[in-house]
Protein backbone atom coordinates (compact mmCIF):
# COMPACT_ATOMS: atom_id res chain seq x y z
CA UNK A 1 0.00 0.00 0.00
CA UNK A 2 1.18 3.61 -0.63
CA UNK A 3 1.27 5.61 2.42
CA UNK A 4 3.12 8.62 0.50
CA UNK A 5 1.03 11.97 0.02
CA UNK A 6 2.27 14.44 -2.27
CA UNK A 7 0.76 18.29 -1.93
CA UNK A 8 -0.36 19.86 -4.84
CA UNK A 9 -0.86 23.23 -3.00
CA UNK A 10 2.68 22.86 -1.84
CA UNK A 11 4.29 20.81 -3.46
CA UNK A 12 5.51 19.09 0.09
CA UNK A 13 5.74 15.24 0.13
CA UNK A 14 4.58 13.21 3.22
CA UNK A 15 5.41 9.88 3.70
CA UNK A 16 2.89 8.06 6.35
CA UNK A 17 -0.38 8.88 7.61
CA UNK A 18 -1.48 11.81 9.29
CA UNK A 19 -4.26 14.02 10.78
CA UNK A 20 -6.88 15.24 7.88
CA UNK A 21 -5.47 19.18 8.51
CA UNK A 22 -1.87 18.06 7.75
CA UNK A 23 -2.17 15.86 4.62
CA UNK A 24 -5.76 15.38 2.99
CA UNK A 25 -9.05 17.41 2.68
CA UNK A 26 -10.15 13.48 2.19
CA UNK A 27 -8.98 11.31 4.89
CA UNK A 28 -9.26 7.90 4.67
CA UNK A 29 -10.60 5.65 7.85
CA UNK A 30 -6.70 4.70 7.95
CA UNK A 31 -5.57 7.90 7.78
CA UNK A 32 -7.97 8.45 11.05
CA UNK A 33 -6.06 6.14 12.61
CA UNK A 34 -2.39 6.65 12.19
CA UNK A 35 -0.68 9.13 13.81
CA UNK A 36 3.24 9.65 12.62
CA UNK A 37 5.98 10.31 15.18
CA UNK A 38 6.59 13.74 13.40
CA UNK A 39 3.17 14.48 14.57
CA UNK A 40 3.33 13.61 17.98
CA UNK A 41 0.12 14.96 20.83
CA UNK A 42 1.14 17.45 23.42
CA UNK A 43 0.55 15.75 26.74
CA UNK A 44 0.49 18.74 29.20
CA UNK A 45 0.28 22.58 29.19
CA UNK A 46 1.86 24.59 31.88
CA UNK A 47 1.01 27.96 32.12
CA UNK A 48 3.17 29.89 34.61
CA UNK A 49 2.17 33.64 36.06
CA UNK A 50 4.34 36.07 37.49
CA UNK A 51 2.30 38.24 39.95
CA UNK A 52 5.75 39.95 41.10
CA UNK A 53 7.10 43.47 39.88
CA UNK A 54 10.86 42.08 38.81
CA UNK A 55 10.79 38.95 36.33
CA UNK A 56 11.14 35.42 37.31
CA UNK A 57 13.25 32.82 35.32
CA UNK A 58 13.66 29.39 34.63
CA UNK A 59 16.49 28.31 36.27
CA UNK A 60 16.54 24.86 35.95
CA UNK A 61 14.34 22.29 33.31
CA UNK A 62 14.72 18.78 34.25
CA UNK A 63 14.24 16.36 31.71
CA UNK A 64 16.55 13.23 33.77
CA UNK A 65 13.30 11.34 33.41
CA UNK A 66 12.41 12.08 29.69
CA UNK A 67 14.72 12.53 26.70
CA UNK A 68 13.25 15.98 25.70
CA UNK A 69 11.10 16.70 28.57
CA UNK A 70 10.02 20.14 27.06
CA UNK A 71 9.19 21.68 23.95
CA UNK A 72 9.55 25.48 24.43
CA UNK A 73 11.26 25.68 27.78
CA UNK A 74 14.63 25.82 28.73
CA UNK A 75 17.25 27.01 31.27
CA UNK A 76 17.33 31.13 31.16
CA UNK A 77 13.66 31.52 29.93
CA UNK A 78 12.06 34.82 31.27
CA UNK A 79 8.64 35.61 32.06
CA UNK A 80 8.47 39.49 32.49
CA UNK A 81 6.57 41.23 35.52
CA UNK A 82 2.72 40.87 35.72
CA UNK A 83 3.14 38.38 32.64
CA UNK A 84 2.02 34.33 32.06
CA UNK A 85 4.24 32.05 30.26
CA UNK A 86 2.59 28.81 28.69
CA UNK A 87 4.86 26.09 27.98
CA UNK A 88 3.92 22.29 26.62
CA UNK A 89 5.32 18.88 26.36
CA UNK A 90 5.13 15.65 24.72
CA UNK A 91 6.70 13.71 27.60
CA UNK A 92 4.45 11.39 29.10
CA UNK A 93 7.18 11.06 32.05
CA UNK A 94 7.67 13.31 34.98
CA UNK A 95 9.21 16.39 33.81
CA UNK A 96 10.25 19.36 36.80
CA UNK A 97 10.73 23.30 36.31
CA UNK A 98 12.43 25.71 38.80
CA UNK A 99 11.79 29.55 38.37
CA UNK A 100 13.46 31.96 40.49
CA UNK A 101 12.81 35.74 41.01
CA UNK A 102 15.50 38.56 42.07
CA UNK A 103 15.21 38.42 45.60
CA UNK A 104 16.29 34.94 45.67
CA UNK A 105 12.49 32.89 45.93
CA UNK A 106 12.86 29.48 44.18
CA UNK A 107 9.56 27.74 43.04
CA UNK A 108 9.97 24.28 41.88
CA UNK A 109 7.34 21.92 40.57
CA UNK A 110 6.49 18.62 39.22
CA UNK A 111 4.21 17.27 36.80
CA UNK A 112 3.21 14.30 34.37
CA UNK A 113 -0.01 13.37 32.48
CA UNK A 114 1.23 9.51 32.10
CA UNK A 115 -0.71 7.22 29.24
CA UNK A 116 -1.71 4.68 32.05
CA UNK A 117 -2.57 6.49 35.26
CA UNK A 118 -4.14 9.75 36.59
CA UNK A 119 -2.51 13.49 35.41
CA UNK A 120 -0.68 14.39 38.67
CA UNK A 121 1.18 17.94 39.35
CA UNK A 122 2.61 19.17 42.49
CA UNK A 123 4.53 22.37 43.94
CA UNK A 124 7.75 20.68 45.68
CA UNK A 125 7.87 24.40 47.59
CA UNK A 126 4.69 25.91 49.64
CA UNK A 127 4.18 28.65 47.29
CA UNK A 128 4.92 27.08 43.81
CA UNK A 129 1.30 28.45 43.34
CA UNK A 130 -0.14 25.16 41.69
CA UNK A 131 -4.23 25.58 41.12
CA UNK A 132 -6.33 23.11 40.67
CA UNK A 133 -6.27 20.52 37.69
CA UNK A 134 -8.15 17.45 35.78
CA UNK A 135 -6.86 14.32 37.30
CA UNK A 136 -7.90 12.60 33.86
CA UNK A 137 -7.71 13.70 29.93
CA UNK A 138 -5.25 14.72 27.67
CA UNK A 139 -3.79 17.47 26.83
CA UNK A 140 -3.93 18.70 30.67
CA UNK A 141 -3.29 21.90 32.12
CA UNK A 142 -1.92 23.22 34.62
CA UNK A 143 -1.50 26.53 36.12
CA UNK A 144 0.97 28.13 38.89
CA UNK A 145 0.55 31.67 40.12
CA UNK A 146 4.24 31.74 41.82
CA UNK A 147 4.57 33.10 45.37
CA UNK A 148 1.10 31.85 46.21
CA UNK A 149 -0.21 28.56 48.26
CA UNK A 150 -0.60 25.49 46.59
CA UNK A 151 -3.88 24.94 46.10
CA UNK A 152 -3.36 21.21 44.54
CA UNK A 153 -0.99 18.54 45.04
CA UNK A 154 0.28 15.41 43.71
CA UNK A 155 -2.79 12.93 44.63
CA UNK A 156 -5.66 15.41 44.71
CA UNK A 157 -6.24 17.71 41.85
CA UNK A 158 -8.97 19.71 43.99
CA UNK A 159 -7.20 20.63 46.99
CA UNK A 160 -3.95 20.32 49.00
CA UNK A 161 -3.03 17.65 51.42
CA UNK A 162 0.45 18.10 51.20
CA UNK A 163 1.23 15.42 48.79
CA UNK A 164 4.41 16.31 46.89
CA UNK A 165 7.42 14.25 45.33
CA UNK A 166 11.18 15.09 44.99
CA UNK A 167 13.02 16.87 42.93
CA UNK A 168 13.94 15.10 39.83
CA UNK A 169 12.21 11.81 41.55
CA UNK A 170 11.39 9.68 37.96
CA UNK A 171 9.33 6.92 39.77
Amino acid sequence: MDTGYHSKKTGLACTGYAKQEALSEKPTEQSRKIIPDFMSETRLTVTITNPFSTPVTCSQSNDVCSNSAWDNLTPGTVIQPGASGTFTSQSNDRIFCEWTDANGGVFQMAMTSPKSSSNSACGITPRAGLQAYERHGTPVDFTFILGTANKADWDNGSENQGNIIAWGACS
